[in-house]
């Protein structure tokens, strides 16, 4: 059967860990207690998240993705990637990653949020991540219903696609599992569908798992210590 695995997901604001919540940036929060460690970086989350069998982290620098700026990436993120060799990183600068050259065990997210539409052609050597509120993509002009952009994006047979329910991060209301079903019966198969938001529990992994859903990103259930699993 299907494997399910778990991402780790850590966001980075002003070089701190934060909490994201609801896509509403204007909300996160530095993260200050996690079942983790007592003292709350980024290399003392990345080594506990080792320890305990994790082999992909995703990492968003919001520094990056917001302003452009590059100082969390070079000063902190970049460092950890090389101490953490074993571990594949999923990392999220905004539109910076159609410039830079990634680590060999780093992969740049691509944001729809920060792109056109067009713009999904010029993604195939990166993970696209479809940025979601309700059941549309948002792109930098306006949203765009998940139902238009599929049928597109599956003809450019991408390895790689996750889906970030943005208005479910941090909640703790549950995914949207009918946009989980979705993709995973529209782009299942040769590709690797990943979705995030809304992860509650151990039971929300099992739903995902039955969908097709082959990973999940997380962060407040980690934290919190509901979930300490790499794979179901």
């Amino acid at each position: 059967m299907l494997k399910l695995k778990v991402i780790p997901v850590i966001d980075m604001f002003r070089g701190k860990i934060v909490l994201a919540f609801k896509g509403v940036r204007e909300k996160y929060r530095e993260l200050k207690n996690t079942v983790l460690t007592e003292n709350i970086d980024l290399e003392n989350i990345v080594e506990a998240l080792y320890g305990m069998g994790f082999e992909e982290v995703y990492i968003a620098d919001l520094d990056a993705i917001v302003h452009g700026k590059t100082e969390t990436l070079e000063e902190k993120i970049l460092n950890i990637v090389d101490d953490f060799s074993n571990i594949r990183f999923l990392i999220d600068v905004g539109v910076l990653g159609l410039q830079l050259k990634p680590p060999h065990n780093v992969d740049w997210v691509i944001g729809t949020e920060y792109l056109s539409f067009n713009d999904l052609l010029r993604l195939k050597p990166n993970i696209l991540s479809l940025d979601m509120f309700g059941n549309n993509v948002i792109f930098r002009r306006g949203p765009v219903a998940l139902l238009e952009i599929v049928p597109k994006l599956k003809s450019l047979k991408p390895k790689e696609v996750l889906a970030i329910f943005l208005d479910r991060v941090g909640s703790l209301e549950g995914p949207n599992y009918l946009a989980a079903k979705y993709l995973a019966n529209m782009l299942g198969g040769n590709c690797r569908v990943i979705v995030g938001g809304g992860v509650r529990d151990k039971g929300d992994l099992y739903v995902l798992k039955l969908l097709g859903i082959n990973a999940a990103l997380v962060a407040t259930a980690i934290h919190r210590g509901v979930i300490n699993t790499s794979e179901i």
